[in-house]
């Protein structure tokens, strides 16, 4: 296949789904990921695309609403953003204490909490299969996992069941993720209504709320509108756009190798 037309292949492919990863790439070019790699540094010099850790995403992705049917599995987003992730989690490890009872919300972000709960005597809920699996089993604290129709690709649940047992429970926080952030409206949105709900019930539960978001989900408007950024006692990201005012309770964590310095 020409230069040429897998440049142009690729931007096709992203304007269908909006993200995808570079081993997806490889396998629906048939070509190396060396020269994926070339050829999306090339798309992106030339303003086509934006590159992110592990893929990249179409350049009107912050234009377009995303839904159900265009939102990334969770396996193929497990290592997108992974040093800014690693950052927000571990500043948002500073919440946790033992003998807490907290919402960990599904999503890539909230899984790289992982590590500092692993040893802590805690309680938590979840509506994630994807983050309940990886949880070690000498995990000396309880996990609740929250029941209603499954969404494989996504390794979580949602739908009324959830909501109602999330009303059985008290929190002392909540981890929340979110599929975009728009920093102009104070919207912040998911993909889907269902799981909006489910985490704006989490959200009323708890007595603390914090909003993990990489700066990549400041280019993305999710279909479902289900907070406000200052309804968030905490927004942790590791960086915003330049040129938009910076929230009051926005909290930005620098990437681990930056720290490292």
């Amino acid at each position: 296949m020409l230069k040429k037309e897998r440049l142009y292949r690729i931007e096709a492919l992203l304007r269908q789904r909006r993200f995808l990863t570079i081993a997806e790439l490889e396998q629906q070019l048939g070509v190396s990921r060396s020269s994926i790699s070339r050829d999306l540094e090339e798309l992106e010099q030339q303003g086509r695309i934006v590159r992110e850790r592990g893929g990249a995403s179409s350049r009107d992705a912050g234009e377009l609403a995303r839904s159900i049917y265009s939102e990334p599995s969770v396996a193929s987003r497990e290592n997108v953003q992974q040093r800014e992730k690693e950052a927000i989690a571990a500043r948002a490890a500073g919440e946790l204490k033992d003998g807490s009872c907290i919402f960990l919300d599904g999503g890539t972000t909230p899984a790289y909490l992982i590590p500092y709960l692993q040893d802590r005597r805690i309680q938590i809920v979840t509506p994630s299969t994807y983050l309940s699996s990886r949880l070690p089993s000498s995990f000396p604290g309880e996990i609740y996992l929250l029941g209603g129709s499954y969404l494989s690709e996504y390794e979580s649940v949602c739908g009324f069941p959830a909501q109602e047992m999330l009303g059985q429970f008290n929190f002392d926080c909540a981890f929340i993720g979110a599929n975009g952030v728009d920093l102009k409206s104070g919207e912040v949105s998911v993909f889907s209504p269902m799981i909006g709900a489910m985490k704006t019930e989490a959200m009323r539960r708890s007595r603390r709320k914090i909003l993990l978001a990489d700066s990549a989900k400041f280019r993305v408007r999710a279909m479902a509108v289900f907070a406000k950024i200052s309804q968030f006692d905490e927004l942790i990201t590791d960086g915003l756009p330049q040129g938009v005012r910076k929230p009051g309770n926005a909290v930005i964590c620098r990437k681990q190798s930056e720290e490292r310095k």
